[in-house]
């Protein structure tokens, strides 16, 4: 009897771990873009962490912890990883929780901004919390017509995506970039953006810390001039 009743609980314990453990692998994060000349460009940003490396370029995003919702976690995540460029305070003002596609256990919730240079969110001296600075980097825009155009190549490769990664042009990679390729799962999440209208319109937009002056075309991408606010 008594050995039976051990092994019952032994049981609950290890499926109340994997339990736990599922629920806060999840993730979740932003999709930013901002409207420039007509055209919507999505804000990517590099992994710099060598663990990270074989992801590639995505979105700002990152793990559930215990006790948030997504959208905590999201707003967290990429308030951290912009280096403080998008402060947490405007974040919550301008995300609405109720809008967003979920994918495989990953959330992606939706921001417009105003236009940001990309060497800002790398060269951002704001103070966060140690390690934290180090997670992304460097940072690009991509037209948004383009990553569909990848996500639709990436759907086609299916299984194959991992091992033969989406290339993602020179034209708008920093010449100091680490790698040069789409994090497949990302482009997963936008082909269901994609397929559910694209992303959406809205009347409030992002803050910046620095709000770049200058948004002719050869300063949207990556080959700025400028490196500081």
């Amino acid at each position: 009897m008594f050995r039976s009743f051990f092994l019952s609980l032994q049981i609950l314990i290890l499926l109340s771990f994997f339990s736990t453990s599922a629920v806060y692998s999840a993730g979740a994060g932003i999709l930013i873009y901002a409207n420039i000349d007509d055209t919507q460009y999505l804000l990517l940003a590099d992994h710099k962490q060598r663990k990270y490396l074989n992801r590639g370029w995505s979105d700002l995003a990152g793990t559930i912890e215990e006790g948030e919702s997504a959208v905590e976690a999201a707003i967290r995540e990429v308030s951290e990883e912009s280096n403080g460029i998008y402060s947490m305070e405007n974040l919550q003002q301008v995300v609405d929780s109720r809008v967003k596609v979920e994918n495989n256990g990953f959330t992606v919730f939706f921001a417009m901004s105003h236009f940001q240079l990309a060497t800002h969110f790398s060269n951002s001296v704001v103070n966060l919390k140690d390690g934290v600075r180090a997670e992304r980097g460097p940072f690009t825009w991509i037209p948004w017509s383009i990553v569909t155009e990848a996500a639709k190549e990436a759907d086609k490769l299916g299984a194959d995506c991992e091992a033969n990664p989406v290339e993602i042009s020179a034209e708008y990679l920093p010449d100091h970039s680490q790698t040069n390729w789409y994090f497949c799962a990302f482009l997963r999440t936008i082909k269901i953006v994609d397929e559910q209208g694209g992303l959406p319109k809205s009347a409030k937009k992002l803050r910046p810390l620095f709000i770049g002056e200058n948004t002719t075309p050869d300063l949207i991408h990556h080959r700025e001039q400028s490196v500081g606010p």
